[in-house]
C-alpha cells in the first residue's frame, strides 16, 4: 500500500506540473470505501461546482478507492461528493 501511495504522489505531481499555467484548478486526491457511482449523475453533480475527475485507482481487495479530481477549491469537491451519495 505505501507504494501504491507513492506511486499516486509521484502521479499527482506529475499530472499537476503538467498544469501548473492554471492556478485557478488545483488537484485533489479523494479515498472513497465505496465505489463510484455511475458516471451520468455524478458528472452532473461535479460540473455545478467546477469539479472535474480525472481518474481512479482501487485497492487490489476493492475496499477502497483512490480517486483524483480537478477542482477549485477542497470544498468544491467536498460539496459535489455529498450530492453524489
Amino acid at each position: 500500500m505505501k507504494s501504491f501511495i507513492a506511486a499516486l504522489s509521484v502521479l499527482s505531481l506529475t499530472v499537476g506540473a503538467a498544469h501548473a499555467a492554471d492556478s485557478s484548478s488545483h488537484r485533489y486526491v479523494v479515498e472513497s470505501a465505496t465505489p463510484p457511482m455511475t458516471r451520468g449523475k455524478a458528472k452532473a453533480n461535479d460540473e455545478s461546482f467546477g469539479v472535474h475527475w480525472l481518474r481512479s485507482y482501487s485497492t487490489a481487495d476493492k475496499t477502497k478507492t483512490y480517486s483524483l479530481y480537478e477542482a477549485p477549491t477542497a470544498d468544491a469537491v467536498r460539496r459535489a461528493a455529498a450530492l453524489n451519495k
